[in-house]
């Protein structure tokens, strides 16, 4: 596949995610479906990175576009084991919107079995190993996840569920967080 299909396939993946999740915008649908949600899309390393804004108030982050996996995590604080980023992690606590979910929640019941189990407080707590032995672990949460839009406007998902990863190891390139 050349440079140019891998990112027309990542575009329209996240287009196909979109149109998905599309009832859970904050923006009604004939609002979405004349404005296209986009994001920057860049290679690195023979992955692609993209732009999402998460919380309330947003924070930008550059994000693997992961088609191989069915689960955003972002890096979170505190952060027992954490690859080194040149921001700061997403603090949760300063979200007014994230909520960690509970073990017995239709969230956490779609984390495969062997992946999740149930924390000290009857939080979701997941594990992602992945192909190059890179993980991620914690805590199983809704936030508002966001992207730009063909006009310049953003379009957000508000209770979208991503992995708040306090535990997290692999082959990270330390300056995607900040590729401006």
């Amino acid at each position: 596949m050349t440079h140019s299909e891998g990112v027309r396939n990542a575009a329209l993946c996240s287009l196909a995610r979109v149109n998905r999740f599309r009832q859970s915008s904050s923006k009604n649908a004939a609002e979405i479906s004349e404005q296209l949600a986009q994001t920057d899309i860049i290679p690195n390393h023979g992955s692609y990175l993209m732009k999402i804004f998460i919380g309330s108030p947003p924070v930008e982050r550059w994000s693997v576009a992961d088609t191989g996996s069915d689960l955003i995590c972002v890096q979170c604080s505190p952060c027992f084991q954490c690859y080194h980023q040149d921001v700061s992690s997403f603090d949760p606590t300063k979200s007014s919107t994230y909520k960690s979910r509970s073990c017995g929640s239709s969230n956490c019941a779609l984390v495969p079995q062997r992946q999740h189990k149930r924390g000290n407080s009857n939080q979701c707590l997941y594990i992602y190993l992945y192909g190059d032995q890179s993980y991620t672990l914690r805590d199983l949460a809704t936030d508002s996840i966001g992207f730009g839009t063909s006009d310049g406007q953003s379009v957000s998902f508000p209770k979208s569920v991503f992995g708040c990863g306090h535990g997290n190891l692999g082959k990270f390139n330390s300056t995607w967080q900040d590729l401006d």
